[in-house]
Order: C-alpha cells, then structure tokens, then sequence
C-alpha cells in the first residue's frame, strides 16, 4: 500500500475511533488501578521458595557442571586385567605429555601414592606436580594384572629414559584400583627405587 493511501487510512481509523470514544457513556470508562508506590514494597512478602530456592539451584548446577563434565570426558573401561594393564601405560603417557586432565582420570578422590622415600603424596599433590614432570620417557615391563570384583591391582617395573635414551631411574611399582562409574580409578600407589638401572 502507496504511503499516501496508508494515511488516510490511519485516519479514518483515527476518526472512527474519536467517534466510539466520545459515544460511550460517562461512566463505562473503566480506570486501572495504579500502586502509588509499587516498587516499595519490602521484599519479604515474597515467598521463601522465590527468594532461595531458585538462586541456590542456579549455584548448585554452576558448582556440579564442571565435575559432570570432567568425568563425561573421562574414558569408560572393561572390568579386566588386560584394561587395567592398559591404564598403567595410560598412566605412563600422561605423565610423559603432562596431561593433567588425563590423569585426573585415572586418580580416585581419596587416591594417596607412598613414594621410595616412604613419603605419602595426595591427589591433589600429585595432580599439582604434573605440569614439571621430569622430561623423559617411562618404559614399563615386568607388568601383572590381578581383578577382584570391583578392586584390581597391578606390578611392573617402570624405567625413565631421558631424550637421549639414556636410563636414569628405575623403580618397581604396586597400584590399587576401584571400578567405579565405568573405569578403573587409582587409590593407592607404593614406589620402591632400584639401586641403578637394570641394564
């Protein structure tokens, strides 16, 4: 429609309704009631579960996400002795490429390792440590595998050999396992340091 016939319908319509206007009756307006003063009204009138509820919920799915996420990352696992040989040498290469994320995924939340000095280091130590992780390569041999039902352990000896090839440590390992959610999680490491290098 031109502009200009646009116009003059929005008068007609204009007109029209001047004209309805003015036809009503004096006491058919209806008038809206108005709060003089909406906005001071103290906020406790409302209902506990509009102030709370809906807030800590928002908080609580904020705190739970990343958890939800970290672990829906976390591959899933058999329950078998040969899945859990294979998490040890995942083990060996997050370590080597300190992957962090990756070995959080191995770690359970209670996991202690005792080292050769008989020192015990938590999780969250272990996991802090990750990023200056000694430069080199492990080489695990010697590996047995043992499942109970939910609980499985392995032994290997692992030897580090640094980027020239050259063997500078060597220690013979035991680690304990819980199948939990679907994988195979570390609880408890013990490390014993060899003497030198076998050769």
């Amino acid at each position: 429609m031109p502009f200009t016939a646009r116009s003059a319908a929005v008068r007609s319509d204009l007109s029209d309704l001047r004209f309805r206007l003015r036809s009503r009756p004096p006491n058919t307006r209806t008038r809206r009631k108005v709060d003089p003063q909406p906005y001071d009204k103290p906020l406790h009138h409302l209902k506990p579960e509009a102030n709370n509820v809906r807030p800590a919920l928002y908080f609580a799915l904020i705190l739970l996400a990343p958890a939800a996420a970290t672990a829906a990352d976390c591959p899933r696992q058999a329950k078998t002795e040969a899945a859990l040989l294979q998490v040890e040498h995942t083990w060996a290469t997050v370590l080597e490429n300190r992957d962090t994320p990756g070995l959080a995924c191995l770690l359970g939340d209670t996991f202690e390792d005792a080292g050769p000095d008989g020192s015990l280091t938590s999780r969250e130590q272990t996991l802090a440590h990750v990023p200056h992780h000694r430069p080199g390569t492990n080489r695990l041999s010697e590996m047995t595998a043992h499942v109970y039902g939910d609980v499985g352990y392995t032994r290997g000896l692992a030897t580090l050999v640094d980027p020239e090839g050259k063997p500078v440590a060597q220690v013979r390992f035991t680690d304990i396992f819980l199948y939990q959610d679907g994988r195979w999680r570390a609880l408890a490491g013990q490390e014993t340091l060899l003497p030198k290098p076998a050769k």
